[in-house]
């Protein structure tokens, strides 16, 4: 089962989650506005090979958001899950 946005893909900013608190001038918030994030899902969508078996994928947003954490900080596997966590629960912080 390949997943599928509902409509328009909603802005990093505009996206409603735990990450409302981070400023638009958090430099992930700027990257993320910038990526054509429709055609990314089209693409990666069409690269899977899951249609009848297999589980569902993730969404492209967050298979290429972490990603893109991982390589810009040069980060391991391991480390990327541990920072992007910390951002989760940091931004709950912030409120």
């Amino acid at each position: 089962m390949k997943y599928k946005s509902q409509g328009k893909q909603l802005t990093f900013g505009a996206f409603r989650s735990s990450l409302d608190n981070l400023p638009k001038s958090n430099r992930w918030v700027r990257m993320g506005d910038e990526f054509p994030w429709d055609e990314i899902e089209r693409y990666y969508n069409s690269r899977l090979n899951n249609r009848y078996m297999g589980a569902g994928n993730k969404p492209a947003r967050m298979v290429v958001g972490a990603l893109i954490v991982k390589h810009k900080m040069n980060l391991s596997d391991e480390e990327t899950i541990l920072t992007i966590q910390g951002i989760l629960i940091c931004s709950t912080c912030w409120a």
